[in-house]
């Protein structure tokens, strides 16, 4: 099985802190793409009500790392792009690499 960290951002297309969030996680998908088992994205909570609802979001923005299909940090509110990315570096880092 192979290891991954996911990262999700859940919005919606009203709220005024997910506009902003969005640019900071455009950027971090493109910085970060090519990393093997890292995954970065963003969902409409309003249209991915499933997911939505699978990771109780009850308010947006919402963002999720889940590690191993376990999630292991959730935030409610905007964050600074530094702040995501030291998040992600740490928990990519624990991964058991592929050699």
């Amino acid at each position: 099985m192979n290891k991954k960290l996911e990262v999700i951002e859940f919005y919606t297309t009203w709220c005024g802190i997910c506009k902003l969030l969005s640019p900071i996680f455009d950027d971090l998908i493109r910085e970060n793409k090519g990393k093997e088992g890292l995954i970065i994205r963003k969902k409409d909570a309003e249209v991915s009500v499933e997911d939505a609802d699978k990771y109780d979001v009850m308010s947006v923005p919402m963002i999720i790392f889940i590690k191993d299909g376990e999630v292991v940090e959730r935030f409610y509110g905007a964050m600074a792009k530094s702040q995501l990315q030291e998040l992600i570096n740490k928990y990519y880092e624990e991964l058991p690499q592929v050699i």
